[in-house]
Order: C-alpha cells, then structure tokens, then sequence
C-alpha cells in the first residue's frame, strides 16, 4: 500500500501555503503546494453506502470536475492575477485519467478506509510522474480533517495553526478577492465553524507527534529558519544554509496579536465563546493577546434575537429547494433567550424511496437515524435527542435544551452549541446533478422554533 510522502493542511490561512512554498525549495523534496483538494473531497464521496454500478460514470465526471476546478482554473487564475505559475503544468487529459483511475477503485467495493488509502498512492503516483526528486508532498488545509481517522494515509503529516481573529478576518478579505473562497462567506458564524473544524484535526495531529509536526504560524514568521530546519530534520532531509537562505527569502514577518479590536463586541463574543476549547487547546491564552477575554467582549448588547445559526455541514437552500440540506455530521450555534427548554427542528429526508430497494439488497435500514450532542468543548459531547430517519420521513423533531451546557451567558440570553450526527452514511449511490451535490440520503432542516 503507497502512502503519501508529505501532507501538508492546517486551519485556512494559517500559513499553509508559505509553509509548502519553503517545503518545495528543497531538493528532496517535490510539494504540490496548489491544493489539489483531493483527498478530502473524497473523504466526503466515500462517507456513502456501496456505489451502484449504474453510477461510476457520474463519480467520474465529479471528480474530475473537482479536480479540474482545483488544478487547471485556480492556477489560471492565479497566474492572471498574481503572475504566479505551479511548478509543473497539469493537462485536463492527465486529470481524466486520474478521475478514471479514482472511479475504478470506488468501484471495488472496498470499505472506505481501505478505498482512501488506495486513491492516495494514486496521488503520490500521479504526483510522483513530474519529478525525480526522493518525497512527494502535496497541501491542501483540508488535509487536516482527514488526521483523526486517516492518520495512516501519509508517512509525515506537517500542519499549522493561527489564532482565530487573524483567521477569521482573514476569510472574509479573501472572499473580496477570490472566486473560489465562497465557502468562508456569508454570516461569522460559518468563517468560526471553518475555524473549529479544522482546529479539531490540528488538535488531533498535536496527539501524534512521532508522525505529525504542528507548526504555529507566528513562529512560522519570526523564525521561518528555524521552523524549517526543524521540519527538515523531522522529514529526515538536510537542512543546508543553502536552503535556509531561500526559506529566508520568502517568509518572515511580525504577526499581530491585536485583530480582535477589529471586531464588534458582539462577534469577539462569539468567537471566544464558540471556539473556546479550540483556544485554550491550541495556547491562545489571554496571555497571548496581552488583555483579558472579558475585556476583549466588553460592550455587548443586552439581549439578542432568538437565532439558530450553521457552523458546518451544511449545504445553503436554493431557489427550487428553500431547504438546508445537512452532512453526514454538522453543526449549529443557537442564541436563546433564558428559561428555553426545547428546540424543534423541522425535519424532512428521502430515503423512503431508496428503503425496500436496500433491505432487498440485504442493507440493515432499521435504526438509521440523527442525534443531537451538546458540545461544549468536551472529550465526549453529552447526547440530547435522536431522531429515526426510518420512522419519521418528514417530522418535527424535539430537543431537550435543559440537558445541554450553555457554552456562554450575557445577559438574559445564552449560547448553545448543537452538533447533529447520523449513524449512517451519506447515500446508497452518488447522484450528481451538473455541478451540484445532490445526497439522496441526506436529510433537510426546513424550520426551527425555540419554546420555554
């Protein structure tokens, strides 16, 4: 079984990009540092029950698409822009090979693990065809979701980290510029869920040490000399003064510690309180930030309308379909007014179409079903509430709040953070309609009330 040399990932805009630029200066070592994104979209395609044979042809054409978004049109539009060009040119005839390549392999019927790790050297292969040189890296930040279950898809893991202010104000400046960075838009909420997301495979990758390098990007900038010579010896390469001086030449600077004055006491708020765990774990401290949290959230409002806002997981309502179609796994912030006790959640799903086709085929569909966990920051999140996706084809489902832990107070209104998590993958098959992510086992939130 081929693993990955190298991968690089990390919370976006945390310094990957700099860090896999420094890490292909080295001759030993060839980083596809243009974020290829692979390995993480398919982490999503194969989340999903066994693929039906009528189906290949369609996962072939998403994952080229993907890979033709990510490969061929960010790198012309860099080079339009920035004047900045990859290391080697990628031809829209390789990358369909390379989808074919992927499709056959889902097509095996492997368990998902198994088929991860088989499309990774197909990576490292693919990777591996435009250079000699001994290690083959390749970055993208979303990597970094993969280290809790997929630790074993690369040999070395390097991985960096930022505190969230500088993270979250630099999402949304990128959304200004960038046509591919629709993802850190819309309300904070989603930019913070991005933050926590991958903060907790940052988290995870800190547990392995003998396999993973955790890298902070303050330290990446005042001292990229020294990170990169820790990296190389690490990665078992040289680190000569000859490379140090071209590290040199392309990283440093003074990162600030002062990107929350640029915020709303509202949303310094939020953020500390939503990604509090993620903070204390990663060392950002009231140390670091020279003042204290409550300092930082002084002049908040005294009371705020009832909300239920997504973290991630999931997909936005569109026209033909003014419903929110949720992940596999997902997450919500709820403000609520004090003295609530129950959510309800306005659930619809369709899998009632696909059910006697599975139980035929000898899939157990009896307990597929969501459950809700309140997650304070804690190792194990306390569940609250399931709900049967077999049972309740299109329902309102009801969640305890008076089991879950506020996760903040102020005033007469406090902070919850919800996650909702299925049993069962994604979908029996992938149906892909255009460009669009149809996941015909998803299920939908179509409306949401608080009661006291």
């Amino acid at each position: 079984m081929t693993k990955m040399d190298i991968l690089l990932g990390g919370i976006p805009r945390s310094g990957t990009t700099a860090l896999a630029r420094a890490v292909e200066l080295h001759p030993d070592i060839f980083c596809w540092s243009w974020e290829t994104a692979l390995l993480p979209f398919l982490d999503e395609l194969t989340r999903g029950l066994s693929m039906r044979p009528e189906n290949p042809a369609n996962v072939e054409r998403m994952i080229s698409r993907h890979l033709k978004s990510a490969i061929i049109d960010q790198r012309e539009w860099h080079w339009e822009k920035n004047g900045i060009v990859p290391p080697v040119e990628i031809t829209i005839d390789e990358i369909n090979q390379l989808a074919r390549n992927v499709s056959e392999i889902f097509q095996r019927g492997l368990r998902r693990t198994h088929t991860l790790q088989e499309c990774t050297g197909l990576l490292r292969n693919f990777l591996g065809q435009y250079s000699d040189r001994r290690l083959i890296a390749e970055k993208s930040p979303s990597n970094v979701l993969l280290v809790g279950e997929c630790f074993n898809l690369a040999q070395r893991w390097l991985i960096t980290h930022r505190e969230p202010f500088a993270v979250i104000a630099s999402m949304l400046e990128r959304t200004k510029a960038d046509p591919w960075a629709n993802i850190m838009g819309g309300e904070i909420e989603r930019r913070i869920g991005l933050y926590i997301r991958h903060a907790r495979g940052v988290i995870s990758a800190k547990e392995n040490s003998n396999e993973a390098m955790v890298l902070t990007f303050d330290d990446l900038m005042t001292d990229p000399c020294g990170c990169l010579a820790n990296v190389c010896l690490f990665l078992q390469v040289e680190p000569t003064l000859r490379y140090l001086h071209q590290v040199r030449s392309i990283i440093g600077g003074k990162p600030t510690t002062d990107k929350w004055n640029g915020f709303t006491p509202l949303d310094r708020w939020k953020i500390l309180r939503l990604c509090s765990f993620e903070v204390q774990a990663l060392g950002y401290t009231e140390h670091y930030y020279r003042t204290s949290f409550t300092e930082m959230s002084r002049g908040l409002p005294t009371s705020l309308e009832s909300q239920l806002q997504p973290l991630y997981g999931s997909f936005e309502p569109t026209e033909l379909l003014p419903m929110r179609w949720v992940q596999r796994s997902s997450s919500f912030a709820i403000y609520a007014p004090r003295g609530v006790n129950t959510l309800t959640l306005k659930i619809h799903n369709n899998i009632s179409a696909v059910l006697e086709v599975l139980r035929v085929q000898g899939d157990s569909t009896e307990d597929w079903h969501v459950t809700a966990y309140s997650d304070a920051g804690a190792a194990s999140p306390l569940r609250l509430s399931r709900f049967s996706l077999t049972e309740n084809v299109f329902g309102d489902w009801q969640i305890d709040l008076r089991g879950a832990e506020p996760i903040g107070h102020h005033g007469n209104w406090c902070l919850f953070k919800i996650d909702l998590e299925t049993n069962f993958a994604f979908t029996p098959c992938f149906t892909f309609a255009e460009s669009s992510d149809v996941r015909t086992m998803s299920f939908g939130l179509v409306d949401w009330r608080l009661d006291r």
